[in-house]
């Protein structure tokens, strides 16, 4: 179990529990060593979660916590909590008191069962931080991010990182428990994707803005390290045009086009996945192999990374299974398209994230068919509707396939220039 956080080889750590006459004893509540000594030695402490006995701990090298006796085992808990968790707490806190704020650690929210690792009031308004470093359940996730919001607190998770620096811009891995800290701004601009990391041990945070999609285990994100930080900067951040440079953009295209010649090298003998196996026959049936895909069937879009499934796989469906069965000249809706490509989904893969579904598709959907107006394949005809204007030359050469793809990817990247990036940041 991924979150017994009391067993021999994995110590949890906390900086609550109760005392034997049920009050509860908070660490950071401003106690000197001698005062806790003197607690330690005249009170028995407990689990809040699972009741089983706990012990103080007050060395030096790490920050006081408390801690399950070796032989108990807590499954109440979720919250197998590291060292690093503990210091990140420690630090919120302090971090939070600085700012004139009362924080309250570990508090039971009795409402919802659960005790968030920090909870705080500002304005009126109510805040939830979470620190997350392993993974968990997604449904446990996801029950505890709408508990709260149910409640009417704003949530933040925030991932926990050994780093002490990073480069502006960089390919990192994406795992599940990288998807918690994902979220979007208000406006919710196509480059608004943002998520925060601490260090927990130096105090620095990180603010990944933009996160895009390169691959299905790995992202390129622009790094932010803001040293006047607040919980504002937290819960109300601004538009990211300002971190998204003119460099960065170039350099993202130029993994992208390092991607896609990966994608026309791939070997014909290889384990095919469901998505690969639905386009490889709709490829077939054009007397087609899984590497001569159109060049418009592999173009970025900013949600893309919305997608495990890589793009010339879904797009690949888009332009063969739903413009090419009808006609230029027919009118087709969002809706439609939208309906369509939801009964596909057993076969392509949409990432969990803590957004709604149909809206990531919407999005997606409609990003892509932007760039097929762009290119003249489909017109715009009002809101929601699209004309099929011509259908796409599919028999070609590799090697024109290639020019095809440096061609439309130069174009892909001005049109980004003009609509989804207007303005860069003075570099």
């Amino acid at each position: 179990m991924l979150y017994n956080k009391c067993n021999k080889k994995e110590e949890g750590f906390m900086l609550t529990a109760l005392r034997h006459d049920g009050t509860l004893l908070s660490l950071c509540d401003g106690w000197s060593k001698g005062e806790l000594e003197k607690e330690r030695e005249h009170s028995r402490f407990f689990c809040p979660d699972c009741n089983n006995p706990m012990y103080l701990k007050l060395g030096i090298k790490k920050a006081w916590h408390f801690a399950h006796m070796h032989s108990q085992s807590c499954t109440e808990s979720i919250k197998n909590e590291s060292e690093s968790h503990t210091q990140g707490k420690w630090l919120l806190f302090e971090w939070l008191r600085q700012q004139q704020l009362d924080p309250k650690i570990e508090q039971r929210l009795s409402a919802l069962n659960q005790r968030p690792d920090l909870l705080f009031s500002a304005n009126q308004q109510k805040y939830v931080i979470e620190l997350q470093h392993s993974t968990i359940p997604w449904n446990t996730f996801m029950n505890r991010q709408s508990g709260y919001i149910n409640e009417g607190y704003h949530v933040r998770w925030i991932g926990l990182t050994n780093d002490t620096s990073l480069p502006a811009c960089y390919v990192t891995p994406f795992t599940i428990v990288d998807g918690f800290f994902v979220s979007y701004p208000p406006h919710e601009h196509p480059l608004t994707l943002t998520s925060f990391y601490l260090n927990p041990f130096t105090g620095t945070f990180f603010q990944y803005q933009p996160i895009l999609y390169l691959s299905p285990a790995k992202a390129f994100v622009c790094t932010h390290v803001n040293e006047t930080f607040s919980y504002r900067s937290l819960f109300h951040y601004d538009d990211p045009s300002s971190s998204f440079t003119c460099s960065a953009m170039n350099y993202y295209f130029f993994l992208w086009s390092k991607e896609t010649a990966k994608a026309r090298r791939k070997p014909s003998v290889y384990r095919k996945g469901k998505a690969e196996k639905r386009i490889a026959c709709l490829l077939y049936y054009h007397h087609l192999n899984h590497r001569d895909f159109p060049a418009l069937a592999r173009v970025p879009i900013p949600s893309q990374f919305f997608m495990i499934t890589p793009p010339h796989l879904w797009q690949s469906w888009i332009i063969l299974a739903f413009i090419h069965k009808r006609s230029p000249g027919s009118v087709f809706s969002i809706q439609s398209l939208q309906t369509s490509f939801k009964k596909e989904l057993h076969h392509f893969e949409i990432r969990l994230l803590p957004f709604n579904k149909d809206i990531m598709i919407q999005r997606l959907l409609t990003e892509y068919l932007d760039i097929l107006a762009f290119f003249g394949v489909v017109k715009k005809q009002g809101p929601v509707s699209y004309e099929i204007l011509c259908h796409l030359t599919l028999q070609k050469p590799m090697e024109t396939l290639r020019r095809d793809d440096e061609y439309i990817l130069e174009k892909v990247k001005g049109y980004w220039k003009e609509n989804w990036v207007p303005e860069f940041k003075k570099e």
